[in-house]
C-alpha cells in the first residue's frame, strides 16, 4: 500500500526547500568557479586585486560542492520509494510499528534504505498515533522532519544538546 496522496503532498514542501537550496548553491558554485578561473587568468573585477584570495575562493567552492552533495543525498532519500513504502507499512502493520520503535535504523536497513551516518531516527507510538522523527545533524544542511499518521511536518532543527536522549519510545 503506498502512502496516501496527502502524505506525499506534505513531503513536497520538504522537497521544494531542497530543490530551491540546490538551485541557489549551484548558481553560487558557477559564480565562484568563474571568479576563480578569471582571477587565475589575471582578469580581476576587483580594482585592488588580492592574489591570496584565490585559495579562499577555492575553499569556499569546495564547501559549496559539499553542500550540493548533501542536499542531493537528502533529495534522493525523499524520492526513495523504499522509504515511502516503509512508512506506509507503519500505517497498516502494528508489528512493523513495534519493530521500528525498537530499532528505527534497523527497520530502514531491512527495507533497503541507506541512511547517512548523521541521520538520527526516533519512532514513537502513543496510543494509535505514530510519530517518526528524522534529524539530520550536519552543519552543511541541518534539518528535522516528522512523519505522523496524517503526513509530514517540517520542524526547525534544534540544537543537538537540547534534544532528549535517543532510544526506544513506546507509550501506551
Amino acid at each position: 500500500m503506498p502512502l496516501p496522496d496527502s502524505h506525499l503532498k506534505s513531503l513536497d514542501l520538504y522537497v521544494r526547500f531542497h530543490v530551491a537550496a540546490l538551485k541557489r548553491l549551484r548558481a553560487l558554485y558557477e559564480y565562484l568557479n568563474q571568479e576563480i578561473q578569471q582571477r587565475k587568468a589575471g582578469k580581476w573585477r576587483d580594482p585592488n586585486p588580492k592574489p591570496y584570495s584565490i585559495p579562499g575562493l577555492e575553499a569556499e567552492l569546495d564547501l559549496v560542492a559539499r553542500m550540493i552533495k548533501t542536499h542531493e543525498r537528502l533529495l534522493a532519500l525523499a524520492h526513495d520509494n523504499r522509504g515511502l513504502e516503509a512508512l506506509a507499512e507503519l500505517l497498516t502493520s502494528p508489528d512493523s510499528v513495534q519493530e521500528a520503535a525498537r530499532d528505527p535504523k534497523g527497520y530502514a536497513r531491512k527495507h533497503g534504505i541507506e541512511l547517512p551516518p548523521n541521520i538520527e531516527i526516533d519512532c514513537i507510538l502513543r496510543k494509535e498515533r505514530i510519530r517518526v522523527q528524522i534529524n539530520h545533524s550536519d552543519r552543511l544542511a541541518p534539518f528535522s522532519i516528522t512523519w505522523m499518521n496524517d503526513g509530514f511536518q517540517l520542524l526547525p532543527n534544534r540544537d543537538r544538546s537540547a534534544r532528549r536522549k535517543r532510544g526506544v519510545h513506546i507509550h501506551g
